[in-house]
């Protein structure tokens, strides 16, 4: 029912729906049933989306801090084992360093006892000879040997497995960023 603007009358407009229609406003319908589906599916798929990435954000930070639980282990203990083979070679450095000293102290004593005889002014040639003769075939110094090998090798090395850590480490760290 509407008014006519030009003639002032009332008229009235009957709709008629052909089955044609009816069919069309049929599939309109389905099509927006349809999509008012969709967009719950599309919500719902959001919601699980975010629950997802929750629960994969709870394993990476998991894995995470048990990686970095383990890689402070491992540095502890490698930092211990450094520590220890220090000490160690510390050690065997001081007492060869030790037996060095004894031995310089030796030869010392013998060379300025050469030295004294050979200027020592009261001995003759021959008690001269003879004094130095048996100072040079001492037993003892032939029994006083420096190794040819100094244990002077410091380097600490690092077993390749610290590599493995660290390369596992960049990993998560580029696939974190």
């Amino acid at each position: 029912v509407y008014k006519d603007q030009q003639n002032q009358k009332t008229l009235c407009q009957v709709v008629v729906i052909t089955p044609e229609d009816q069919k069309k406003m049929g599939l309109l319908q389905e099509k927006y049933q349809r999509i008012t589906e969709d967009i719950t599916t599309i919500d719902k798929a959001m919601t699980q989306l975010q629950q997802n990435h929750a629960e994969k954000q709870e394993i990476v930070e998991s894995i995470t801090n048990e990686l970095i639980e383990n890689i402070t282990k491992y540095k502890k203990e490698l930092l211990l084992s450094m520590e220890q083979y220090v000490k160690a070679k510390e050690e065997e450095l001081l007492e060869h360093k030790q037996k060095l000293i004894v031995l310089e102290k030796q030869l010392k004593q013998w060379n300025d006892d050469l030295v004294q005889c050979m200027s020592d002014q009261s001995l003759n040639l021959l008690q001269r000879k003879n004094k130095i003769t048996q100072i040079i075939e001492n037993p003892n110094i032939s029994q006083l040997q420096r190794s040819n090998r100094l244990p002077c090798h410091v380097d600490i090395r690092l077993g390749s497995d610290i590599f493995s850590i660290l390369q596992v480490v960049v990993f998560f760290s580029n696939a974190l960023n």
